[in-house]
């Protein structure tokens, strides 16, 4: 994960340039459609530079606490910077394949763009586990299917060139593997969801 990291602390600057108006508008369509309230402590893993902030803002029905957690600081230097005015959000720097939170620490894990770039996903799936409250609900978004994301992945520079997405479906039975409930998935040209829980 070093060479992963250090390619997003490099371009942490420019990162937010990718979310554009038209990806506000999906974000806002897939958090009206598909995502229902949330609660928190949420961890917003492979945050980035916090473009789901205000959307996971919004969502939250109780007290809000939002842990922006990426392993590139640049990346959590610029969220913070863009987005200052939310309170109660607080910066984690960490690997997502050993998150240094408690046992049963969060009601909701929220991955956006975030699980092609674990090399081991089913080690990460299982500390998501470990740190998730029981009955507390995992979601996975990408704007692509996994074929759109494994393209895109290859037409990238090294180390990104190497990281691949599994199929929903192929995620999905991973998931329950680990020991989550997966609640619903669904793959498509321009989605790729899935909402699971922790019984």
């Amino acid at each position: 994960m070093d060479s992963a990291k250090t390619f997003f602390e490099n371009i942490a600057e420019d990162w937010a340039a990718n979310h554009t108006e038209k990806s506000t508008r999906l974000l806002q369509r897939i958090f009206r459609e598909r995502i229902p309230a949330l609660h928190s402590p949420l961890l917003d893993a492979g945050s980035g530079t916090g473009i789901l902030i205000p959307f996971l803002h919004d969502k939250i029905d109780n007290e809000k606490c939002i842990i922006e957690y990426d392993i590139a600081f640049n990346m959590l230097i610029q969220a913070k910077k863009d987005y200052v005015s939310y309170r109660r959000v607080f910066y984690a720097q960490g690997d997502g394949h050993k998150p240094a939170f408690k046992d049963d620490s969060f009601a909701t894990i929220f991955c956006f763009q975030f699980i092609p770039h674990l090399e081991n996903k089913k080690k990460a799936l299982k500390e998501f586990y470990r740190i998730l409250y029981p009955a507390g609900r995992f979601f996975i978004l990408h704007f692509m299917d996994h074929h759109a994301l494994n393209h895109l992945h290859r037409e990238a520079e090294a180390p990104i060139n190497r990281h691949n997405m599994p199929s929903a479906v192929e995620l999905s039975q991973t998931m329950r593997e680990t020991g989550y409930r997966v609640e619903e998935y669904e793959e498509r040209e321009d989605l790729y969801f899935i909402q699971a829980q922790k019984p």
